[in-house]
């Protein structure tokens, strides 16, 4: 018995390390790639054509899925989960995608959040129509 007490305290320590990491990662990464997209970002046709250059589309791919891994797990601990998962799944050329997107950007939370942090480093807000 005093195994399994042992074994879930350091699975406990993991996790609140783990979300500790994640939610301080999330205050300075998140804003910084949000002040980063142009304003009409949102309003562009989202299909685009992938990069030829193998380096950077693998990176893209990499970023984007710990993007969408990490707002997973922030949508339950403390962090910008949505606006994680929304970033990850805009960094991956999928098929799928731009479904994703559009519903999530149709979040007026998101919304708000988005334009909170542009309007806090006084960069234009976001076009959503």
């Amino acid at each position: 018995m005093s195994s399994f007490s042992f074994i879930n305290l350091e699975l406990l320590k993991f996790i609140s390390i783990l979300s500790a990491l994640l939610f301080i990662l999330s205050i300075i990464f998140i804003p910084y790639l949000i002040l980063r997209l142009p304003n009409s970002f949102f309003v562009k046709e989202l299909f685009e054509r992938p990069s030829q250059n193998f380096i950077l589309n693998f990176f893209r791919y990499v970023v984007g899925i710990l993007l969408i891994i990490f707002g997973l797990i922030m949508l339950v601990t403390p962090g910008q989960g949505l606006i994680s998962i929304l970033l990850g799944v805009t960094l991956i050329p999928s098929t799928r995608r731009n479904k994703l997107i559009i519903y999530l950007i149709r979040l007026k939370g998101v919304q708000s959040s988005l334009n909170f942090i542009r309007v806090k480093f006084k960069k234009e807000k976001f076009h959503f129509d």
